[in-house]
């Protein structure tokens, strides 16, 4: 995440998951997608942004979405381990052409 405008945009995201009175369906993968459009996202970029306060909120506002958030999550790293991506430079590439 190398610019501001983008890590804002991430932050919002995390806490529209918190806050928001509804589930966030699934399938809304326009909504998910936000979570994974930045290439430069580090490790280190996403405990920065995502503290474990907030996530402390987001389990006791809205488990559904905390929830939904991991399932996301896990279905992304699926897609890349079943894409062959076993390193970093293969795993960026594979996100390249999904997109």
């Amino acid at each position: 995440m190398g610019n501001t405008d983008t890590k804002l945009n991430f932050r919002k995201t995390i806490i529209q998951l918190g806050t928001k009175n509804q589930q966030i369906e699934a399938n809304d993968e326009q909504f998910w997608e936000q979570f994974w459009t930045d290439h430069s996202t580090t490790i280190q970029d996403v405990f920065a942004l995502i503290p474990a306060s907030e996530i402390r909120t987001l389990r006791e506002n809205n488990p559904a979405n905390l929830a939904t958030l991991c399932y996301k999550a896990t279905e992304r790293l699926v897609r890349c381990v079943d894409s062959s991506c076993r390193t970093q430079t293969e795993q960026q590439a594979g996100r390249a052409l999904s997109l």
